[in-house]
């Protein structure tokens, strides 16, 4: 197993770790683990104005899920159940009307379409505009620490040198979870550069999947599904699906089932034949990622407020006041706290 934190020099970025102990406590604040991943709860605070102490009644989408096309029953339960709260009170915010629609029928009704959190990042986006672009940037099928994914490294260097010259120079991007299981070794022994956003909840990770996109002209992956094609099209690269079939290990019970995921009657289609059909490509990733929906930030800012009623907030306080009792983080809990209180006094 690869330590993630020797591929810190390889990723280059200072931002790889979390140093800021401010930062850090706030993260631990969340009111749903989910909304640190990629950095996606700080994202629509920043985005609304709001400090990053401010708590979050929501459970945010993360990533790209087409429950709608899963035809596992199981595997459906097992991807919903991580979103959907028991608290009536907490909203599912997701990327785009297709899904509102599908849980509003299925499963849930406090649900509000706000599209993907990256499209919050407009203004970093433009100062980050490459005029020189080229090359692939490419990122494989990915692991979680639940399930791992197999897949023939070995045929997927084969494959990326036989691309054509325009395709090249080629960039790895790899999962965390995947250089700490030691797959990014193939790429590296064979002369790739290997890259890495960041772990899942490093708060600048979108920002450095922005930065890492920013100078390449492709984007390639070996699943249809990946956010980061999506992602990727949406910054402006153009994108297809290239390598070999991945398969999916389950390592957890809380997962026995996603493994067996299988997309039926997928709509949308990336071959390598109509990869300059940009056109095409845009359409598709902004209907997913819901860019038509994207909201002001006013209207951001009065939806993340009025997600916390008094209970929440109550009950937010007492953690934190608990959270304090140790004596590493007791000095910043408190300036939290009094910073909160000023918050509630002068600006909802």
């Amino acid at each position: 197993m690869q330590d993630y934190e020797k591929f810190i020099c390889i990723d280059n970025r200072k931002k790889a770790k979390i140093n800021n102990k401010y930062l850090r406590f706030c993260q631990q604040l969340e009111y749903w683990d989910g909304n640190t991943f990629y950095g996606i709860g700080n994202i629509l605070k920043k985005y609304a104005g709001l400090p990053l102490f401010f708590p979050l009644n929501f459970r945010i989408q993360h990533g790209m899920v087409f429950f709608d096309l899963l035809n596992s029953p199981q595997s459906l339960k097992e991807n919903t159940d991580f979103y959907i709260s028991q608290d009536i009170n907490c909203k599912f915010l997701v990327f785009n009307e297709k899904l509102n629609k599908f849980f509003r029928n299925n499963y849930y009704e406090n649900i509000r379409t706000i599209g993907a959190p990256i499209i919050y990042l407009e203004e970093y986006i433009k100062s980050k505009i490459d005029s020189e672009k080229k090359g692939t940037i490419v990122f494989p099928h990915h692991g979680i620490e639940q399930i791992d994914v197999i897949i023939d490294y070995n045929e997927y260097i084969e494959k990326l040198c036989n691309l054509p010259p325009k395709f090249h120079p080629i960039t790895i991007c790899m999962h965390y979870i995947d250089i700490q299981r030691g797959y990014a070794n193939p790429f590296l022994e064979n002369g790739f550069k290997v890259i890495c956003n960041g772990n899942l909840r490093n708060p600048y990770f979108l920002y450095n999947f922005i930065d890492n996109c920013s100078s390449f002209e492709y984007v390639t992956t070996n699943k249809i599904t990946s956010s980061a094609l999506y992602y990727a099209i949406f910054l402006g690269l153009k994108g297809f699906i290239y390598g070999p079939d991945s398969k999916m290990k389950s390592l957890s019970t809380l997962y026995s089932n996603s493994v067996q995921e299988i997309i039926k009657d997928f709509p949308y289609e990336f071959p390598i034949t109509s990869v300059e059909d940009y056109q095409r490509q845009i359409e598709i990733s902004q209907k997913e990622l819901g860019v038509n929906i994207r909201l002001s930030k006013k209207e951001m800012r009065s939806l993340l407020i009025r997600g916390i009623s008094i209970e929440f907030i109550m009950n937010y306080l007492f953690f934190v006041v608990n959270f304090i009792s140790n004596q590493s983080f007791k000095k910043i809990g408190i300036e939290i706290l009094i910073r909160f209180k000023n918050f509630l006094t002068h600006f909802i």
